[in-house]
């Protein structure tokens, strides 16, 4: 391994790409790249689980400011992770699946585990605000008014976005 990756250093250095990587240009244009692919991410999702790109990058602003480092511990004892804030209480359905909880700090795979969770609520409450906020608070009758509260920020932070986007 410590031997191929000689080789393709001196291989870049050779082509002159070493520099180029390095270079300033370069380096700006990094952060577009990665909100490209994010962008990419949020728009498979959507339209893997038949959900709005929009919504679910709004949902994204709301748990995490759009940081996929981001990581909460919750009173429960639970933890969030990521873009998203996967809630660990789902980390033993996604070991199912093959996910491990390391996995949901790949931004788009916390970004298609959310749209996963979202749909999941949309299947219970239908595609409205009520799944909305059931996909942070549950669905519990007495988290009804944390879902209504969340489902609002969600709510305003869409409508942001869609102003920006205009």
């Amino acid at each position: 391994m410590a031997r191929e990756r000689l080789g393709t250093a001196r291989h870049l250095a050779a082509a002159g790409l070493v520099a180029l990587a390095a270079s300033p240009a370069a380096q700006a244009s990094a952060p577009a790249a990665r909100e490209a692919r994010l962008d990419a991410c949020f728009e498979q999702a959507g339209l893997r689980y038949g959900i709005a790109p929009q919504l679910l990058r709004a949902i994204a602003w709301v748990e995490s400011a759009m940081d996929p480092r981001a990581l909460n511990a919750n009173r429960d004892g639970t933890h969030d992770i990521g873009l998203m804030q996967v809630n660990s209480r789902w980390l033993l359905r996604l070991a199912r699946f093959g996910l491990r909880p390391q996995d949901l700090w790949d931004p788009c795979t916390n970004v298609h585990v959310g749209a996963w969770i979202l749909a999941h609520a949309i299947r219970r409450w239908g595609y409205t605000w009520e799944a909305v906020g059931a996909y942070h608070a549950g669905d519990r009758p007495a988290a009804a008014a944390r879902r209504a509260r969340y489902a609002e920020r969600v709510r305003r932070r869409l409508a942001a976005l869609e102003e920006a986007a205009r």
